[in-house]
């Protein structure tokens, strides 16, 4: 649906190699993993309910969980309320299984794929806090001991993030057996390990949302996947001279020399 389709569309293109910018704030999303990327989703329409377009995070969730799809890009919490009888038909409950993200196969037969990461929870203490000791506590908290009640929980809607719920195989004890628990945990932190992440300079949310024009259009068959992204690649040049580029590629480079660092990323 639009406003994040782009997501979907990050998971193909940085599994092909994509890159948002170039080193001197080029844009890249108009290139030929760009297009390609459009393509591929398009090659897959065919094999989906016929009203896709209009589904976002809940939508597909439920087409999986009464059994319309059989297989989906998705936020991992789905495995959980598939393993959870208020939730899942008899047909998907204890049947459900979570992988890594589709990929592309290297010369050396290994598969470079890329996992989307549009989407970051945190904790932050405003500096105008009057009490920031106490703040920090809370949070400390809520990160270290409370934590871990919310991703094995169907209520939050939270997936496993920090290294200590990983391996705490008991509190996923409710949704299957121990081994279930580690496959699906493997899989999380696979994908983790993996990851596309969400561009995050100045300007972010104008870049996504001309970007997410473009994809919706594409795939909903009103525009050609080349030309519409031309048009989303014209319009982040504009954001970026508006922003000065000079400061924008500075900005840009350190971001992706941290994703380097962390292995997230290669020029």
């Amino acid at each position: 649906a639009r406003g994040f389709a782009y997501a979907w569309w990050g998971n193909v293109f940085g599994s092909l190699g994509g890159a948002y910018f170039d080193r001197n704030m080029k844009p890249q999303i108009n290139s030929p993993a760009g297009v390609k990327a459009i393509q591929i989703l398009k090659d897959l329409e065919p094999y989906c309910p016929p009203d896709v377009m209009s589904f976002g995070y809940t939508e597909l969730m439920n087409a999986y969980l009464q059994g319309r799809v059989a297989t989906m890009i998705q936020w991992s919490d789905v495995w959980k309320k598939a393993n959870d009888p208020k939730f899942s038909t008899p047909f998907i409950l204890h049947n459900a299984g979570v992988s890594q993200v589709p990929g592309v196969k290297q010369p050396d037969g290994s598969i470079y794929f890329r996992a989307a990461a549009p989407v970051g929870r945190v904790l932050a203490i405003p500096t105008t806090s009057k009490h920031p000791k106490e703040a920090f506590w809370v949070a400390s908290m809520l990160s270290n001991d409370e934590s871990i009640k919310a991703v094995t929980s169907n209520d939050a809607g939270e997936d496993p993030y920090r290294i200590s719920q990983f391996k705490n195989l008991a509190a996923w004890s409710k949704f299957g057996s121990a081994a279930d628990a580690k496959n699906y945990l493997d899989a999380v932190g696979d994908n983790l390990n993996h990851i596309f992440p969400d561009i995050n300079i100045p300007g972010s949310a104008d870049y996504l949302d001309a970007l997410d024009v473009a994809v919706t259009s594409a795939l909903s068959g009103t525009g050609d996947a080349a030309k519409a992204l031309n048009t989303a690649a014209a319009a982040w040049d504009k954001i970026t001279n508006n922003l000065d580029a000079n400061k924008q590629k500075k900005i840009y480079n350190a971001m992706l020399e941290m994703w380097k660092k962390h292995g997230f990323w290669k020029d």
